[in-house]
């Protein structure tokens, strides 16, 4: 039951972090 409670709070953290990271670099990009 814990290990998959960590699985799934792990994947949105993930998820959220490449959508920052694909976002950030969308601003760059538009701001060139």
């Amino acid at each position: 039951m814990a290990v998959s409670q960590q699985n799934i709070c792990n994947i949105p953290n993930k998820l959220g972090l490449f959508i920052i990271f694909f976002m950030l670099t969308f601003v760059i990009i538009n701001d060139l």
